[in-house]
């Protein structure tokens, strides 16, 4: 049995008979350029790994990983908020990983054990291919045309914010960097109406289709995963 200690207390750990559990935060940043100047947002988020100790054959090491938190979001001035929602657990951590492997245990353990550099990182915007390619890209960019409408959502392209925003404004950067932070809960106060929408898209659909446009599917869990139904 394994006990992992980290004595900047970025990650959690717990190991039992039954299973074995790492937890570690993270603080996502967003910069973008504006005719006004810079502007950012960050969110802290936090990706919890587990893995069945377990051996019962076909049906043993059974593995799991998901992200507590909620979407950055970046006030641009003049009611408009680019917003960059929760992402895949695979893409923070193989940003925070150099070695990540598809492995999530040994990525977990990496990450605590000070693999990770130090400072900011920088997420790839380029989308690899393949089998077991190392993880790629940004999390998915929103706006809504309304604050105070769900259904005027819109996705925003990270490489054209222009189209979205105007003249001058640009993606400069989305960020990664360990911290011991509190995980971000403030999001309610930008869209107070999101707890209607834990079980529903914000067009009505109870349903994801994933072939379907992802604003179609969208929903209160891909803001913040800290909301309880009103």
């Amino acid at each position: 049995m394994e006990w992992l200690i980290c004595s900047s207390a970025l990650v959690l750990s717990g190991c039992n008979l039954l299973n074995s559990t790492f937890k570690y935060r993270y603080r996502m940043t967003v910069a973008v350029d504006t005719p006004d100047g810079i502007r950012t947002g960050y969110s802290v988020q936090e990706t919890i790994v587990s893995q069945s100790n377990v051996n019962l054959g076909d049906i043993s090491v059974k593995r799991g990983m998901h992200t507590r938190g909620e979407a950055v979001a970046v006030d641009l001035g003049n009611g408009n908020v680019l917003f960059a929602l929760l992402c895949r657990p695979e893409l923070t951590q193989a940003v925070l990983d150099p070695e990540w492997k598809n492995n999530w245990i040994d990525s977990a353990k990496r990450i605590s054990g000070g693999a990770t550099p130090a400072g900011p990182i920088a997420m790839d915007p380029h989308e690899r291919q393949g089998d077991f390619a190392k993880p790629t890209g940004y999390p998915a960019l929103v706006r809504f045309r309304n604050l105070a409408d769900p259904t005027s959502v819109k996705v925003v392209d990270p490489a054209n914010l222009e189209e979205a925003f105007g003249p001058g404004y640009r993606l400069r950067q989305i960020t990664l960097q360990l911290t011991q932070e509190t995980i971000s809960g403030h999001i309610l106060s930008i869209l107070p109406w999101l707890p209607k929408y834990i079980n529903r898209s914000f067009f009505g659909e109870r349903f994801n289709n994933p072939s379907g446009p992802l604003t179609k599917s969208l929903r209160a869990g891909n803001f913040s995963t800290q909301l309880k139904p009103l």
